[in-house]
């Protein structure tokens, strides 16, 4: 019993001494084997700076530029000595140099229709106001259409009615005016039927507009070379905005070889009666 005792007393110190000597195993990694370090994209969106995960960026890229806001019908101011001009104010320019036919529109609204001052008037609008009329009511509307051309669009008139030579006698133009280097022959008229009457039909408003048509038709075809045109305007003044409409309709209908290429601009007037006077009278 002795002897086997002393055996199993020797095994365990043989065992002690092996262990001591075996080398100590490594720590073991807990981290999953699965998990990748992950980069980053950047997007700039304008001033912010947004960090998007990779697992996200295989989604779908959102612009973050933004198209200029361009309005659709720019419209211009044109400021008077009597009042303001909206609508095409600014923009005949561009449309006397088409070789077409067009119509537009501008509201003239008169801020203080009691202090109308001649004076203010420009160049040979200022002596088509102070020469005596022939007959009829259309001084103001005249005067006032010139004016209108050279406040909105810094046209020049550059001859009158009676200052026009034509090689053979019929209709005539109103006047000739410079508008950005392009000659116009401008034949002015009125949507009015009076100051007791405010009803303005189609056929009336077809009316006009064919008398007018070929009124400045003819007068360019029979203007001496000296005067001649480059493109014919008729400006038609009217009181009433739902009367502009109707000429714009009747314009709409026209055969195009009526229109020709003549520009027609149909203004408004507001805060006043002045074109359906002589002498620019409330």
């Amino acid at each position: 019993m002795r002897s086997l005792t002393a055996l199993l007393f020797l095994i365990g110190l043989l065992h002690a001494a092996c262990t001591e000597d075996s080398p100590t195993n490594p720590a073991t990694d807990t981290s999953p084997a699965t998990d990748i370090a992950i980069d980053t994209q950047v997007i700039d969106a304008g001033e912010d700076t947004h960090h998007v995960d990779a697992h996200t960026a295989s989604d779908t890229a959102v612009d973050t530029q933004t198209a200029p806001d361009i309005p659709q019908d720019i419209q211009e101011n044109g400021t008077t000595s009597w009042g303001t001009i909206t609508g095409a104010c600014g923009v005949i320019s561009a449309a006397v140099k088409e070789d077409s036919a067009a119509v537009l529109h501008t509201t003239y609204t008169f801020t203080n229709a009691d202090t109308f001052d001649s004076n203010s008037l420009e160049g040979r609008a200022k002596k088509r106001y102070d020469e005596p009329n022939a007959g009829g009511s259309s001084k103001c509307s005249e005067v006032m259409s010139m004016q209108l051309l050279i406040d909105c669009e810094d046209a020049a008139v550059t001859k009158l009615e009676t200052e026009i030579v034509y090689d053979t006698e019929g209709k005539i133009a109103d006047y000739l005016i410079d508008i950005d280097g392009v000659k116009a022959g401008v034949s002015v008229t009125r949507a009015y039927k009076g100051p007791v009457i405010d009803v303005y039909t189609a056929e009336d408003a077809t009316s006009l507009l064919e008398k007018k048509l070929a009124g400045i038709a003819e007068a360019r075809e029979n203007v001496s070379e000296e005067d001649s045109w480059d493109k014919s305007l008729v400006h038609i003044w009217t009181l009433y905005p739902e009367w502009a409409e109707t000429v714009t309709q009747a314009w709409n209908a026209l055969d195009d070889a009526i229109k020709g290429t003549t520009l027609v601009l149909v203004t408004v007037e507001q805060g006043s009666d002045y074109i359906v006077t002589d002498n620019c009278e409330d």
